[in-house]
This record gives C-alpha cells, sequence and structure tokens, in this order.
C-alpha cells in the first residue's frame, strides 16, 4: 500500500523532491544535500537505529557486538567524536565524509584516525560522518546502526552532534549503566527522541559486572523512572552484556529481546519507517526553507538601501549578542560562585547535623554488620539531601540566568522581525536556561577494614573489647567519611552543572543569531542580483518567491498537513 501527504495531495517522497528543487532554488545547497540524502536511505529501504547515550556506556562495544566483529574503537577514554554509520555493504570497506564535501575511501580497521578523540581530537579533521560497509544479515535486511559521541563528555560539540542527528533516527537504543543510573540527560535525551519515534529501546549494559540483586536493583530503578517521566509510553529496559555476546556470542540475560527489537525494526525499513521519516524531514526542511524564502520576498519588498542597513544593523545585534555573551559570563561566574558558597554552606551544615546521629546507629549495629550499616545510611542521607540541594540549586540558576535568557531572546527577535520563528527561538533559549545532566555516583570508599597485615596481626593481640570499640570507631569515622565525601561530591556536581547551563546558552544564542544572519545576507544579495536585472525580473523573482511560500507554508506550519494517509490501492 502507498501513502499520501493529506495536503498537498503528494507523497512524501514527491514532496521531499519538490523541496530539493525549492532548496536549489534559493541557493540552500546544505538543505538540498539533506533531503536527497534522506530520499536516498529511503528508496533504499534503509532505517537509522541510533545508538545514544552517556560518554562511556559502552555504546560502541554493544554495537560491535551486534555485528559481530569489532568494526569501532572503544577505550578507557570517551573515544567517538563523530557520528558513525555502519550499513549493508557486499565486502567490508570504510568511506570518510568530509564538512567540505570530500570522500575517502578507508579500510574499516583505519577507521579510528577519523572517529577516535586520541586521532581526531576535537574532530579536527573535520569529518561529517564516517559510513562502514559491511555484509551481515541484520544490516542487509534495512538496518543502519549509528554509534554516537556521547552526551556529557568533556566535548560539548560532541554533545550537541548526538542531539542534532535525533531528528534524522528512525529508532534509537538509549544505553545506560548501573554506576550511575540512568541519568537527568539521558532522561531529557530520551525526550527529545521519544518526539521522533515510538521505536525505542533502553539497555542496561554490562550486566555481568553486576550480582543478580545489583542488576535486579538496576533494573527496577531505571523503569521507575521512565514510567515517572513517559508513563504508559515508557520503553521497554533490558540487561544485556555486550563483553559476553562479543566475547563468547552468548545469548546472555536479554540479548533475545535486543535482537527482536532489530529484526522488527528491519521488517519495517522499507515501508513504515521510511514514510516516516520522509514526513518528518518535509516538515523539518519547509521550516528551514520557509524562513529563507521569506526573508527574500521582504528584502525584494524593500528598496536596496534599506535591505543594506539592515543587515549591518543586524551585524551590529549579532556584535551586541557577543557582549551579552560575555556578560554571561560574569553574570554566571558570580552566580556560580555564589551558589557554590552556600551550598559549601549547607554541605557543612548536614554533617554536621546528620554525622553524630549516623555515628551512634553505626556503633549500635551487630557485630559484623557495621559496614553495611554506615553504608545503607550514608546513601540514604545523601540521596535526600542531594535532592533538596539540587531543587534549590536549579531554582538559583533559573533566577540568575533569566536576566540573560529575556536580553537574548530580545536580541534573536530583533535579528528574527519580521520572520515568523522568532518565538520559537526565544522559547528554545529559555529552555536552554536549565541544566540537565548530573554525573554523581554514590561513592562506596575503600573498606574501613584495609589495613596493613602488620597492624591486623598487632590488634588480634588486643582483647576482644578494645578490639570491638577499635572497630565501632573506625566504622563511626568511615561512616562521616561517607557523608562528607559525598556530599562533597554532590556540591562539585552542581557546580559542574552550572558551567553547563552557561556554555549551552551562549551556543543556543550563537546558532539563532547565525541561522537567521545567513539568511538576511543571502537575501541581500538575491535582491541585488533581481534589482541588477530591472523591475520585471523583481516582479519574477516576487511571484517565484510566493509560490514556494505557498507550497511550503502548509508542510512547515500545520502539524496536520503532512499527516501520512492511505492511497487506494490499484486494480
Amino acid at each position: 500500500m502507498d501513502a499520501s501527504i493529506a495536503n498537498p495531495a503528494l507523497s512524501p517522497a514527491q514532496a521531499l523532491g519538490t523541496l530539493v528543487e525549492h532548496a536549489r532554488g534559493l541557493d540552500d545547497p546544505e538543505t538540498a544535500r539533506e533531503a536527497e540524502a534522506l530520499l536516498a536511505r529511503t528508496g533504499e529501504g534503509r532505517a537509522y537505529v541510533a545508538i545514544l547515550g552517556e560518554f562511556k556506556r559502552g555504546k560502541s562495544s554493544l554495537l560491535n557486538a551486534i555485528v559481530g566483529r569489532p568494526v569501532l574503537a572503544v577505550g578507557l577514554l570517551p573515544v567517538t567524536t563523530v557520528l558513525t554509520a555502519v550499513r549493508w555493504g557486499k565486502e567490508a570497506r570504510a568511506e570518510v565524509r568530509f564538512l567540505d564535501g570530500r570522500v575517502v575511501v578507508a579500510e574499516v580497521a583505519n577507521v579510528g584516525e577519523f572517529v577516535a578523540e586520541a586521532e581526531n581530537p576535537g574532530n579536527a579533521k573535520r569529518v561529517a560522518l564516517v559510513e562502514l560497509f559491511l555484509p551481515n544479515p541484520l544490516l542487509e535486511r534495512g538496518v543502519t546502526l549509528v554509534d554516537t559521541p556521547g552526551i556529557g563528555s568533556t566535548s560539548v560539540e560532541s554533545t550537541e552532534i548526538a542531539r542534532h542527528f535525533v531528528p534524522h533516527l528512525d529508532a534509537a537504543i538509549l544505553v545506560v549503566g548501573a554506576e550511575p543510573p540512568i541519568t537527568g540527560d539521558e532522561v531529557s535525551l530520551l525526550a527529545r527522541v521519544a518526539a521522533e519515534t515510538s521505536r525505542i529501546l533502553v539497555a542496561l549494559n554490562k550486566a555481568d559486572r553486576l550480582t543478580d540483586a545489583e542488576r535486579h536493583q538496576a533494573l527496577e530503578h531505571t523503569r521507575r523512572v521512565l514510567s515517572e517521566r513517559f508513563g504508559e509510553r515508557a520503553p521497554p529496559v533490558v540487561a544485556v552484556s555486550a563483553r559476553d555476546r562479543a566475547d563468547r556470542g552468548a545469548e546472555t540475560f536479554e540479548w533475545p529481546r535486543l535482537d527482536g527489537f532489530l529484526d522488527e525494526v528491519g521488517r519495517e525499513a522499507g515501508s513504515g519507517l521510511a514514510q516516516a521519516a520522509l514526513v518528518r524531514g518535509v516538515r523539518r526542511l519547509s521550516r528551514r526553507l520557509l524562513l529563507e524564502a521569506n526573508e527574500r520576498r521582504l528584502a525584494l519588498h524593500r528598496p536596496l538601501s534599506e535591505s543594506e542597513a539592515r543587515v549591518e544593523r543586524l551585524r551590529g545585534v549579532a556584535r551586541d549578542a557577543e557582549r551579552a555573551g560575555e556578560d554571561l559570563t560574569h553574570l554566571l561566574g558570580a552566580e556560580q560562585r555564589r551558589i557554590v558558597a552556600e551550598l559549601v554552606d549547607a554541605k557543612e551544615a548536614f554533617v554536621r547535623e546528620h554525622a553524630q546521629r549516623l555515628r551512634a546507629l553505626v556503633g549500635a549495629a551487630p557485630s559484623g554488620d557495621e559496614e553495611r550499616s554506615a553504608k545503607s545510611e550514608a546513601l540514604r542521607l545523601v540521596e535526600d539531601w542531594r535532592a533538596t540541594a539540587t531543587r534549590e540549586a536549579e531554582g538559583r540558576i533559573v533566577a540568575g540566568t533569566r536576566r540573560f535568557v529575556e536580553e537574548a531572546a530580545r536580541i534573536v527577535g530583533r535579528l528574527a522581525e519580521n520572520i515568523s520563528d522568532a518565538t520559537g527561538e526565544a522559547e528554545a533559549l529559555e529552555g536552554a536556561a536549565l541544566p540537565e545532566r548530573s554525573r554523581y555516583y554514590f561513592d562506596d570508599l575503600p573498606s574501613y577494614n584495609r589495613r596493613l597485615p602488620g597492624a591486623i596481626a598487632m590488634e588480634r593481640l588486643l582483647p576482644t573489647r578494645s578490639r570491638s570499640r577499635r572497630e565501632r570507631r573506625r566504622a563511626a569515622e568511615y561512616a562521616e567519611a561517607l557523608l562528607s565525601t559525598n556530599a562533597t561530591r554532590v556540591v562539585n556536581d552542581l557546580d559542574v552543572r552550572v558551567e553547563e547551563a552557561r556554555r549551552r546558552l551562549e551556543r543556543r544564542l550563537e546558532e539563532a543569531i547565525s541561522l537567521v544572519l545567513r539568511a538576511a545576507e543571502r537575501s541581500l544579495l538575491a535582491a541585488r542580483a533581481s534589482i541588477e536585472h530591472g523591475q520585471a525580473a523583481v516582479q519574477g523573482e516576487v511571484a517565484r518567491l510566493d509560490q514556494v511560500i505557498a507550497t511550503l507554508e502548509p508542510w512547515a506550519n500545520s502539524e496536520g498537513a503532512l499527516q501520512v494517509v492511505p492511497r487506494a490501492e490499484g486494480p
């Protein structure tokens, strides 16, 4: 059965083909290339399955285990810095696509020099995408696995690459772990993914490193977090071990469920998933081109001198925005210092309040159970305090950045005057004010019973009561150290999150300014060219742009205009 776009009556592929023509007509080769790439992959029946998650969750190891060979580098440090797509090919080979349009053929074994952080730090080689072609039954059915840079790594660019890929995916596997469990940033990323597709699986990797009790606890915690956030739409969670699968080919834990998920994606790759990807692409790219077309039309209706003055004014606003970014650095720097100072005071008060009670609890624990009691109670106390401290810190962060967010939205509004989606840009900036990710996890600390053999031997000579008193004193000191150390880790984590809030705000503002400024400058160039050819050329260009805008507006602005509906089959 075929599918069509409800209004106007074009198939999604035909609409995307029309977008390619409009992008070329508007001198927007980047959008044209993106539309053509989407047409090509959906025409081939390929579906993108993104492997997402925090850095060092084992995403690359999981992908290697799925395809049954070590095609991607893994290591102790964050490895992946660019997108890597693994797709079907009769023979194993690699193609490296650069941002300048060059394509280089490489050996699969050598792709590390393009995707690994150690060999391509900060993507200094300007790689856009690495494609690996492998003879594999799953890939032959249409599944293309995409390894993404880990969110939350030291590279802000890597995090943004992963986020920006989300609109292009058809299905996703979010790789999480038990230490630490699923984070707020991973839940936030999952929410973005869920807006694009319902085909999501959450894989608790490295399950072989956990005891049965720890694995059960980690699974239940992850499911509870997802249920609270997504309700009935919460994706399934499975426990897997990439190491077990890769080393022994073992169907350990819940690998069959992961295989079943990928098999289902493969069955739908050439039909439902392809059509849905086309519809999403038409909507996304139409919005981008509509901004360009509207700006060009407005430029033709203005005197050329006014358009030139407008572009110069926008450049001035862009310079103002740079200064606003500098102000943000000072603003959030001062706010960060205030927040951290208050958190340090709150932490010290928290330790003073609970340390004595924790010592007493450990002292009353049965002999031999002191360490377990210390860990359990310290964990509970710190987690309760962390929840309170995080809410308070986030409230201060939002309040402290509100003035900048309002100023940033005003700047974007000035840049985007007479452009329909200025409000959307301002909303994006507002959302960026909230820091999302947390690296905190509870540190057990080395056991207090770890002592030199000589010290242990000397202690055995003491009377039983003396040994017991020493044991409980060490346990009490250990409990207080757990409390203080982990409370300090909470403070340090929140300190980092404030810094991330600043960096994200700056990046979002830069992107919003760049988008509108580029459109304005291109519209000025187009207006000059039309005016040089006379009034008839101007009128012809206006008529052409009116036609483009009339075509794009239903696709870009109406959610209902891009619903896939069945078309009657022929005899």
